[in-house]
């Protein structure tokens, strides 16, 4: 019986010419590419353990995860090494960066520890899978960066910008509107001290003939009047009526009296700062007849100061009982 013969498993083959330089040309670029990735993947680490430490510079709850060849988080790693393929381990270290899936053999994996700290996963749109990436087009604010071929890469500037606390303007405050008031005249001081005697002139009694009625049925009854501008000449006199015949009357010092007034505020009178005695004197007049008593003002105040012009209340009194209705009239200086 023939035994067959097994082909040799193991058999050279001529390689033909040029073969061997392409495949060292190949080894070559594939050792300087996983020499950038290594380079990428160290910065991005860098940069990850930067902002973490930004973030919680004293936290101490950290985890690791499994990284898988293709860049993505695999939960079912864990934090344990992979089975030992039989290569080196910075072999495996190198495999750990953005390789393409067809360079990597199937029964490699490898991990590498992260340090980050755990937050709230975001949520995603209704019926999506927990950890999804939103659907939105906005960027994710909570997404890792991830590690680039290009170990030149600058690290981009987060699209949100760092709020800064900034205290609201503060409104200018409106002026207070001040009520404008009609300036006042300033009133002018009054003097102090006795009454000036120049500011006044002599009382002058006198006995008039007449056929004076008064009304009403009265026996007695009076009139005033003046005369004149600056100076004005004051007259107050008081009669008995002709139907009541002859009669005395009772007087009492001064007997006549003049009151000057401005806006109700009395400026001058003429028995100001005089003193009279306080006895009773009796006059006898005859129907019809009266008694005058006359005064002149020289349009000042009480202390001979020069009034000014416009309008001034006269008020007449003849001191005496039977004369009760008041007298008065009014002058104008200029």
């Amino acid at each position: 019986m023939t035994t067959p013969q097994l082909p040799d498993p193991i058999r050279s083959v001529p390689a033909e010419p040029g073969t061997l330089d392409a495949v060292l040309t190949t080894a070559r670029r594939r050792r300087a590419r996983r020499l950038q990735v290594v380079v990428g993947a160290a910065a991005s680490v860098a940069l990850l353990l930067s902002a973490v430490a930004v973030i919680d510079p004293g936290g101490d709850s950290s985890q690791t995860i499994g990284v898988t060849d293709d860049g993505v988080d695999d939960p079912a790693v864990g934090p344990t090494d992979p089975p030992d393929s039989g290569t080196d381990p910075s072999d495996r270290l190198r495999r750990c960066g953005d390789i393409p899936a067809a360079e990597v053999r199937s029964d490699e994996k490898c991990t590498f520890p992260l340090t980050f700290t755990p937050s709230a996963a975001p949520t995603g749109a209704p019926g999506s899978a927990p950890g999804s990436a939103p659907t939105s087009g906005e960027p994710d604010p909570t997404a890792e960066p991830e590690p680039s071929d290009d170990p030149t890469t600058e690290p981009q500037p987060s699209p949100y910008p760092t709020p800064t606390k900034s205290s609201p303007p503060r409104p200018t405050p409106s002026p207070v509107p001040t009520r404008s008031s009609t300036a006042k005249p300033t009133p002018t001081p009054q003097p102090t001290g006795q009454p000036s005697e120049a500011a006044r002139g002599p009382m002058r009694r006198t006995y008039i003939e007449g056929t004076v009625t008064c009304g009403g049925g009265q026996q007695w009854c009076g009139s005033a009047r003046g005369a004149g501008n600056r100076p004005v000449d004051f007259y107050v006199r008081a009669c008995r009526s002709a139907d009541a015949g002859p009669g005395q009357l009772e007087v009492s010092p001064p007997e006549g009296d003049f009151s000057v007034y401005r806006d109700g505020e009395q400026v001058w009178r003429w028995s100001a700062g005089r003193a009279f005695p306080a006895v009773v004197g009796m006059l006898d007049v005859a129907a019809g007849d009266c008694y005058e008593w006359s005064t002149t003002w020289q349009g000042v105040d009480d202390y001979n100061n020069r009034l000014p012009a416009g309008a001034y209340e006269v008020i007449a009194h003849v001191v005496s009982g039977q004369i009760t209705e008041p007298l008065g009239f009014r002058t104008t200086l200029t």
